[in-house]
């Protein structure tokens, strides 16, 4: 989490983020970061305006009322300038009205409790006024426009600095900043209420001059001063800092005055993450909550068994802690079943072996997917596309992501770490649009994660295979739908799970299997359509018999997925027999020279060594009973392109 504060810092000084060009020096170059007296002194401003740009309210809430608006402005632009039509999307544009009136009230409660005699308060009170007089007006349809100017004039009105600047930081020290520090400084509840100076000016107390008089001893240890010179140091900021205040009592009481370097070498315990800077504090909770420990449960990390000191670290240190919220990328992310989830705010950030500078490229980027809502998969992807782009050292390449949620008054952290080796980064740079081109976002993210944890996501695949059989849908066509779209990219990620496992073991390419999987595919395809049509033969005409023939090939795709779960590959193949003579049994009574479908010998590899596994096998044929046939897949896909020249036309 160091280097997220190294990465954090380089964002807070990067003059192009703060829209301004200063003198300072860089900060960043190959190995790290370069930290000065100058930019220590400016970082109490700069993190606050950094904060306040980042997170704005105003840009956040108003965001997401474009979206609403959008939907909105959609709706009404698919109809003709037809007046009965446009009433027909009164209740919607009341709704929209309401929605956004209850987004904006949210924020007045909060600038009437701090500005409640500004004219900018009395703005919004009469927008609110607006708002909701148009969301009970029967013929809203005429005045839909005054939505848009609602959004307009809010934004207009909360970008007051004042308003900005206040709402913001108390959000991000709410939602961001104690999640990592809990009520450390300025994260106090009492500083809610106060100015941004007196925030600037607290973080300059708490971090900026500690570290500072910190960073002066250690400029005086590391250039060969005398030691009357670190004495001096000691002596001059004494009164200011106890520390030194401390350290110059114990050097007078052993009379080593005149032993400075000594006595920093032999008698102060150096900080656990900066090598030369002696540590005047311990990493505990309100350092970095989520990975550390009270003084009190940290006994098992006591140097010299000084409860004071458990784990030494440096003011300097300690700062670089507080920038690590601004070198993760934050975003939320569904964790759960499809059925059952709940969504959580992680922080995230990824390494690689590359040069320090590099690694800020490529977190900047994955902030930027990130930022604008891409899931996991896509983020990779976004990285493995740049990455080709600028050098063609991909095969070579492993990147390691790091994922954090954590609760400070729960005392709970999920971390979570997935290393993408390069045999996996070679696989997704070449062949990755199979797992990529799975429909089903969570299932996609399931599988993502399990590999980059090194696991076999056969576990995500039959997961996604229960999905298709019974897709969450009460229409029994946008059921069928569902179910083949999910079948679908159950056999695209098991096309892909086979290639990450021939390149796993070094197999440069990973598509031999592909036709065989292919094989399997079509197999179950045509054992499905037969068995429905014969039972939609034998049991009578009409479409509720067809949709009985479903819910049985359903019941049986259940059996087959739970035996297949649980590795009896013997079950397996005997239900798959059984459906085979029953098919063929009932095709015979209704037409003798229609001619028996073959059991496929591809079946039995699973029995075999250097054959298909039994997994592929397993996932690849239930796939097939509950989707279509890839030539199915194609004239539906022409037919569409067909239909759509012809409209155009």
């Amino acid at each position: 989490m160091l280097t997220a504060g190294l990465i954090g810092l380089t964002r807070i000084f990067d003059p192009y983020e703060q829209g301004t060009h200063d003198d300072l020096p860089p900060i960043a170059h190959r190995t790290g970061i370069t930290l000065t007296e100058e930019h220590i002194e400016q970082f109490p401003e700069r993190y606050i305006r950094w904060l306040i740009r980042e997170y704005s309210i105003v840009k956040r809430d108003v965001s997401r009322m474009q979206w609403s608006l959008e939907q909105l402005n959609r709706s009404l632009g698919n109809l003709d300038n037809d007046s009965d039509q446009k009433r027909q999307l009164t209740p919607k544009i009341q709704d929209t009205a309401k929605q956004i009136r209850k987004s904006i009230n949210e924020q007045v409660k909060k600038v009437e409790k701090y500005f409640p005699k500004t004219t900018e308060h009395q703005n919004l009170v009469l927008l609110l006024q607006q708002l909701d007089t148009l969301s009970k007006n029967k013929d809203a349809y005429l005045y839909a426009d005054q939505i848009q100017q609602s959004v307009q004039q809010y934004e207009k009105i909360m970008s007051t600095p004042m308003i900005n600047e206040k709402l913001t930081l108390n959000y991000v020290k709410a939602v961001i900043l104690g999640v990592f520090f809990g009520q450390a400084s300025i994260l106090q509840p009492v500083f809610n209420s106060k100015s941004i100076e007196q925030h600037i000016e607290q973080l300059n107390k708490d971090f900026a001059l500690p570290a500072l008089r910190e960073l002066q001893l250690y400029d005086a240890l590391n250039r060969h001063s005398s030691d009357s010179d670190i004495v001096h140091v000691l002596e001059e900021y004494s009164e200011t800092y106890k520390p030194f205040k401390d350290w110059l009592k114990l050097m007078k009481k052993n009379k080593m005055t005149e032993e400075g370097y000594d006595f920093f070498k032999n008698h102060v315990l150096p900080c656990s993450f900066i090598d030369g800077v002696p540590a005047t504090q311990s990493y505990e909770e309100m350092t970095f909550s989520p990975l550390a420990l009270s003084k009190k449960n940290a006994v098992n990390f006591s140097w010299n068994f000084d409860k004071n000191l458990p784990i030494p670290i440096s003011a300097i240190a300690r700062l670089i802690f507080f920038a690590v919220p601004a070198g993760l990328a934050v975003y939320n992310r569904r964790l759960g079943t499809e059925e059952f989830n709940e969504n959580k705010r992680f922080f995230g950030m990824v390494m690689t072996q590359n040069t320090f500078t590099e690694n800020v490229k490529n977190n900047n980027t994955y902030r930027t997917h990130r930022n604008g809502g891409s899931t996991l998969g896509e983020v990779i992807h976004g990285l493995l596309e740049e990455a080709k782009d600028k050098a063609k050292k991909i095969h070579k390449q492993s990147y390691f992501f790091i994922e954090l949620h954590s609760e400070y008054q729960a005392k709970k952290t999920l971390l979570d770490y997935y290393h993408m080796p390069p045999y996996l980064a070679s696989f997704l740079s070449t062949h990755g649009d199979k797992l990529f081109g799975i429909r089903q976002t969570q299932a996609k993210e399931k599988i993502l994660r399990a590999l980059l944890q090194g696991l076999d996501p056969k576990e995500a695949i039959y997961e996604l295979l229960r999905q298709a059989i019974a897709p969450q849908n009460l229409n029994e066509a946008a059921r069928n739908i569902e179910s083949q779209r999910l079948a679908d990219s159950a056999y695209q990620a098991s096309l892909a799970r086979k290639r990450i496992l021939e390149s796993k073991k070094g197999e440069m390419e990973m598509t031999n299997y592909d036709k065989t999987i292919g094989h399997v595919y079509e197999q179950g395809v045509k054992l499905r359509k037969r068995f429905i049509a014969t039972r939609f033969t034998e049991d009578g005409e009409g479409s509720a018999h067809q949709a009985g023939g479903r819910k049985k090939l359903d019941g049986i795709a259940y059996r087959l997925l739970n035996t297949a779960k649980a590795g009896n590959a013997s079950d397996f193949l005997d239900t798959v027999l059984r459906m085979y003579l029953s098919a063929n049994a009932a095709s015979a009574r209704q037409n003798p020279s229609g001619g028996y479908l073959e059991v496929p010998s591809i079946l039995v590899d699973g029995y075999k060594e250097g054959g298909l596994d039994f997994d592929t096998i397993a996932i690849t044929f239930v796939a097939g009973l509950l989707g279509r046939s890839a030539n199915d897949n194609r004239d539906s896909v022409q037919s569409n392109q067909s239909s759509k020249g012809d409209v155009k036309s």
